[in-house]
């Protein structure tokens, strides 16, 4: 599987990939869509924060989705 980093994020040095240990760090993914031309779905992010996790041997334990404009907020 190819690991996708659009934002350059790259990868912890010694990080063990792909194996869960009884220690590894946890993570909380964040999706958020502000506009109706966001580039990423949130799908997509999602799935980019699981490639991530996998990739620096992070323990995705929760995704919180965001799906609504800031500009309504105000």
């Amino acid at each position: 599987m190819e690991i996708i980093d659009p934002y350059g994020l790259g990868t912890r040095r010694g990080a063990a990939r792909g194996k869960r240990e009884a220690n590894a760090l946890k993570a909380v993914g964040y999706v958020r869509v502000s506009t109706s031309r966001q580039v990423l779905s949130p799908d997509v992010q999602e799935k980019l924060i699981g490639q991530y996790c996998e990739s620096e041997a992070l323990e995705l334990c929760d995704v919180y989705r965001e799906v609504k404009s800031g500009k309504s907020l105000v």
